[in-house]
């Protein structure tokens, strides 16, 4: 049985969610979850502000949502990691690795992308040594 393409609406309707959600992650992040506001998040991805209802009813799903996206993709890469022949340390540091990578690649405003990704990279291979 092949497995049905989702239809182009839904593709765009999926893509929407997940750019506001960057949107959403970087608002969180700069202004916190509470100052953060649902008209800063709609600005951001220039939308009106009641269409961003129609994508999250509130500002509580979208924090869901944005937890639930980090963490599957957390969830498939352990999966991916843990099935390698790595020894456990190599596996523990490449989950850290791409935790921090996601982190500065989906997140931009989080505190580690403001230190700079110079920081990041010396982090990283320190993870590495």
């Amino acid at each position: 049985m092949v497995a049905r393409r989702p239809n182009r609406r839904y593709r765009q309707f999926t893509d929407r969610r997940l750019e506001i959600l960057r949107s959403a992650a970087s608002a969180f992040t700069r202004s916190g979850f509470t100052r953060a506001t649902m008209g800063e998040i709609a600005d951001k991805v220039q939308m009106a502000k009641g269409n961003l209802y129609y994508y999250f009813p509130s500002k509580l799903d979208l924090l869901f949502f944005c937890q639930g996206e980090s963490l599957g993709r957390l969830i498939d890469q352990a999966s991916t990691i843990s099935k390698s022949r790595r020894f456990a340390d190599e596996q523990l540091r490449a989950m850290i690795v791409f935790h921090v990578k996601t982190i500065l690649e989906e997140l931009p405003g989080s505190t580690a992308d403001q230190l700079g990704h110079d920081f990041a990279d010396l982090f990283i291979h320190a993870l590495k040594l």
